[in-house]
């Protein structure tokens, strides 16, 4: 562990001190980083410019390890592109970060909060922004695998086996309607409705689930920022996790990770053996 220097010390110890706070917002999927300081200039730390705005923070809370678990970040002027981007509810991951320096003695700084935007209330050009700790991530129960009816795997990982690129769409948008969720799209492949429902639309480097599909319509869970008519875009199947999905579309329960025939009520309670579904395949999908 990384401890501060007695210079650094010092100046937190000091009867006056000028005390700054960096924050920096990191884009997961394609590294586009903002930063920003409360200080009342722009300061270059770690030879990366942080622009002055105004924020600031709540109290960090702490966990029973003293662990920072949660803040909430206050901006009352956000760049036009941060806003651009966060008001689209995005769903993929942006990292924040917090270093605390001082104003004469930027050599030096000690991060006092590392962890994802969790939501984002808006309010003008002023969000509030509620981010959760990396501490989050410890929280996950383990074994990720459970004796479940629903499939363990997530579509086209490779304990599923299939590749993506056998199951995508190119296509271009001939539409958008005005909820900028619901698209139009030129070719659906030749797919029946449904095919691609919870499955997901890439724009460049966006990712949208998709919730809906019939004919050439798709439903996105969250609108997608400045898509409009004759944007490229690549479309992906999507799974529900059943056996029956996992049969009739993709031919594919060899690989199937649930356990299917798990009774549905205790047996131990019938007065005859319980019914038990079947399912379909073809000879490829067998052992």
């Amino acid at each position: 562990m990384k401890t501060s220097s007695d210079d650094f010390i010092a100046k937190e110890q000091a009867t006056i001190r000028k005390p700054l706070e960096l924050y920096e917002f990191e884009l997961a999927t394609d590294g586009t980083v903002w930063r920003y300081t409360s200080y009342d200039s722009d300061v270059v730390f770690d030879g990366d410019t942080y622009s002055t705005t105004p924020i600031k923070r709540g109290k960090v809370t702490y966990d029973a390890q003293l662990r920072a678990t949660k803040i909430q970040i206050s901006v009352d002027r956000l760049s036009e592109a941060v806003i651009k981007y966060l008001v689209k509810h995005p769903v993929e991951t942006t990292w924040v970060t917090i270093t605390k320096t001082f104003a004469d003695f930027l050599t030096e700084g000690v991060v006092i909060f590392k962890g994802e935007i969790g939501s984002v209330t808006f309010s003008g050009q002023s969000a509030k922004l509620d981010c959760t700790g990396y501490e989050i991530f410890l929280s996950q129960k383990i074994p990720r695998f459970r004796f479940q009816i629903m499939c363990n795997h997530f579509l086209f990982d490779p304990k599923c086996g299939l590749d993506k690129d056998d199951h995508k769409v190119d296509t271009t948008v001939a539409s958008v309607e005005t909820d900028e969720r619901t698209l139009v799209v030129n070719s659906i492949g030749g797919h029946a409705d449904n095919f691609f429902t919870f499955g997901w639309l890439e724009k460049g480097a966006d990712k949208r689930m998709i919730i809906s599909h019939t004919g050439t319509s798709i439903v996105l869970q969250h609108r997608l920022a400045d898509i409009i008519a004759t944007d490229s875009v690549t479309i992906y199947g999507g799974c529900d996790r059943t056996i029956q999905i996992c049969a009739a579309k993709y031919d594919n329960v060899v690989q199937y990770g649930g356990f299917p025939y798990i009774p549905l009520v205790n047996p131990a309670t019938l007065s005859g053996p319980p019914t038990m579904p079947r399912v379909e395949q073809s000879d490829s999908g067998k052992k």
